[in-house]
């Protein structure tokens, strides 16, 4: 027997539902699937607001574990730019930017143009 949770966008009439493995969902998992399921694209930056339709409890806790036929209502809401994770601020991104240098760009139009060359491989 296949479990799932029941969703719906604030503005939607009818709930749709998602199969779920298990008796429950985590909230990222969640999110995750709702993207796919309603292929939401990913131009602008946004999160998605999930509230049990019955408690009206806002899951806020991605790790949250959500139960099977539970009833939610989904809010798409914008992301405030500094929460965003910022790529310098990940140490693993930075290393791996740095160790290519054709990866760095001059992003700064200021003064003279700096050129990278590298000694010949050998």
């Amino acid at each position: 027997m296949v479990m799932s949770v029941h969703y719906k966008f604030k503005s939607a009439v009818e709930y749709d539902t998602l199969p779920v493995d298990g008796v429950h969902i985590s909230l990222e998992d969640l999110k995750e699937a709702i993207i796919q399921q309603k292929r939401l694209g990913r131009g602008q930056p946004y999160d998605l607001q999930i509230t049990n339709a019955e408690t009206k409890e806002v899951y806020t806790d991605d790790k949250t574990l959500i139960p099977k036929n539970s009833s939610l209502i989904v809010a798409r809401v914008p992301i405030d730019p500094s929460q965003m994770k910022r790529p310098w601020e990940n140490k693993e991104s930075t290393a791996l930017l740095l160790s290519n240098p054709s990866n760095l760009m001059n992003v700064c139009n200021k003064g003279p143009s700096v050129q990278l060359s590298l000694p010949p491989a050998g």
